[in-house]
């Protein structure tokens, strides 16, 4: 059915007997254009939910260490109740 003849396409068949056909159509380059974009936009999407919660998962942990650093009120007030501030 295909016989490759140097750079050369020719096919042979019911409805393209004979022709030479060398390359891709336009429409052919625009479909895989097509998909080509649908995909990068899907990848391209992923990245960026996947960047946005890591940023909120790193402030989260940021906020979570910082917390424990910070001494209770307790402990400022050696266990008294109620404890005055200054």
């Amino acid at each position: 059915m295909w016989k490759n003849y140097s750079k050369e396409l020719i096919v042979e068949g019911d409805c393209m007997k004979g022709k030479v056909r060398a390359g891709y159509s336009l429409i052919e380059l625009m479909i895989a254009m097509a998909i080509s974009a649908i995909v990068l936009t899907a990848i391209i999407g992923l990245i960026g939910f996947a960047t946005r919660n890591m940023r909120i998962t790193q402030t989260s942990v940021d906020l979570q260490n910082q917390a424990k650093d910070i001494k209770p009120h307790d402990d400022l007030c050696d266990g008294r109740k109620p404890c005055r501030m200054g």
